[in-house]
């Protein structure tokens, strides 16, 4: 270990134990609610905050969000609402809260929870992949010590998630996603709010593929950071959407490393398009939403499906390079095919008659989808909002 390296852990362990110590002996306000939001996207604390403006919690509540980005949600501040973006606030509003919130990249305040105060880990999603424990070392620290739950979305994840931050099954909540309740949602017609003309086109079909290296996750080794797609072939893919009359958007995973495909994003083509989190929230528009009112979807190894599957539309799983995610990566299921309920899609051959499935209708997958979908969703309700804070105890009274 070099000597920088060295100096940070000593840094980090100090700074841990000292933010512990001190949520121990602070007090915590009952009626204070804080989230701890550092991904800059629209995620399940985005998603759970917006709910509780939305219905008034804030007359009853202290509500604080801690983000990097107030444009994000400045336009539901609302009475006894506070956005704050400086670190040492958000500590002490992170060690004086009854309630703290936070999802995938959310946690800047790691230090370890009393039983005075319930932090919940919200995480976006537990799909195939391997993630925290399983692919990586310990810290110093236990992450399950640094929060009182994590919320699932059916028991079938359970195991997946205690050996992945060695928790306790005491810990978990099968509660869904937040998220996931925007599904349902269709106050917004978010495809045409991006300025997309639903009228020249048959279907539109959304491709949410995962990263594969990513500098800001620490993930390296795939020879490609894009399945399937390259300069070579993408052109040949736009003409034949063109021909169909279809549109094929393109969402980047925002840790996403592309410098070696940054061609394919780039060029302009007739019916595919680019977008990513910033287009969406010029927009408004919650991701969710948009998803929801797609014809069908296009992805990998992404647990993005397993939401998807609440709405029971075609699936398509590209997986040319299943093998060498799997040596790489890694997953959580011995045989993850048997789990994906829809097109299996190894090359452009592949992908082409999925989308001409989309197109005539032909939809052999409605059982599959069904079935899996029992087994990774518990709730199908789009009320997930609701349900986690009637656990936390959060309630309005009249």
């Amino acid at each position: 270990m070099d000597i920088l390296k060295k100096f940070r852990l000593i840094i980090k362990f100090i700074l841990f134990n000292s933010m512990s110590l001190l949520n121990f002996i602070i007090p915590k306000k009952e009626n204070n609610i804080f989230f701890s939001d550092i991904s800059s996207v629209r995620e399940n604390q985005y998603v759970l905050y917006k709910y509780m403006v939305d219905n008034h919690y804030y007359k009853q509540y202290t509500i604080v969000y801690y983000t990097r980005n107030k444009n994000l949600i400045e336009e539901y501040l609302g009475e006894n609402t506070k956005i704050i973006s400086n670190f040492f606030l958000g500590f002490y509003y992170r060690i004086t809260s009854k309630f703290v919130l936070y999802a995938f990249g959310g946690n800047r305040f790691d230090c370890i929870v009393p039983k005075n105060q319930k932090v919940i880990n919200l995480w976006h999603g537990f799909g195939l992949k391997k993630i925290g424990y399983c692919i990586n070392k310990k810290d110093f620290y236990n992450a399950a010590s640094c929060f009182s739950n994590v919320i699932i979305s059916s028991k079938y994840f359970a195991e997946m998630v205690t050996k992945s931050y060695d928790c306790k099954e005491t810990q978990l909540i099968v509660a869904g996603s937040p998220k996931n309740d925007y599904l349902f949602n269709s106050d917004i017609d978010a495809v045409s709010e991006l300025g997309i003309n639903k009228k020249e086109y048959k279907n539109i079909i959304i491709f949410l593929p995962t990263y594969r290296n990513s500098d800001r996750l620490g993930f390296n080794g795939h020879k490609s950071n894009f399945p399937l797609l390259t300069i070579d072939n993408i052109q040949d893919l736009d003409n034949y959407l063109y021909m169909e009359e279809c549109l094929l958007i393109i969402k980047l995973h925002h840790t996403a490393k592309l410098d070696t495909n940054i061609e394919i994003t780039n060029n302009k083509y007739n019916n595919i398009i680019f977008i990513d989190n910033i287009d969406l929230d010029r927009k408004g528009i919650p991701f969710y939403t948009l998803l929801g009112q797609m014809d069908a979807l296009l992805t990998d190894y992404s647990s993005v499906y397993q939401d998807f599957l609440l709405i029971n539309k075609p699936i398509g799983f590209v997986v040319d390079d299943i093998d060498e995610y799997s040596k790489v990566r890694g997953f959580n299921v011995s045989n993850p095919l048997e789990v994906m309920p829809g097109h299996k899609v190894f090359n452009m051959d592949n992908l082409k008659n999925f989308i001409s499935d989309v197109i005539q209708g032909n939809d052999n997958y409605t059982d599959a989808r069904k079935t899996i979908n029992d087994l990774v969703n518990h709730y199908q309700d789009g009320k997930n909002c609701e349900r986690l804070l009637r656990f936390l105890g959060i309630t309005l009274y009249e």
